[in-house]
């Protein structure tokens, strides 16, 4: 009797192993594809916005053609580059707080 007690009690261990792994495996595959579905959400909402209001379009169009065009892309461009420098800061910080 005793040893059809350690026999479940082994099975159990190795279920609880194997469910283990199995989360970690699907946590690993959830942070793969995270970031592509963000994005993705966004470009979403935005195209949605813009569809849902042409005068926003029609706004955002008449100051890229009134001149404002070349200022905001070079501020965009200063945007875009600091967010470059600060990406690779930004994930070790996160990964080191994950950690603890």
């Amino acid at each position: 009797m005793s040893s059809r007690f350690e026999e479940i009690a082994r099975r159990k261990q190795i279920l609880i192993d194997r469910c283990a792994r199995d989360r970690e495996e699907l946590a690993a595959s959830c942070r793969r594809i995270h970031l592509p579905l963000g994005l993705g959400a966004v470009l979403t909402v935005l195209g949605k916005t813009l569809k849902s209001y042409p005068i926003l379009v029609a706004g955002i169009s008449s100051l890229l053609v009134g001149g404002y065009g070349g200022k905001l892309t070079k501020s965009a461009g200063t945007l875009l580059r600091l967010g470059q420098a600060v990406l690779p800061l930004w994930t070790w910080w996160t990964r080191g707080r994950k950690r603890k």
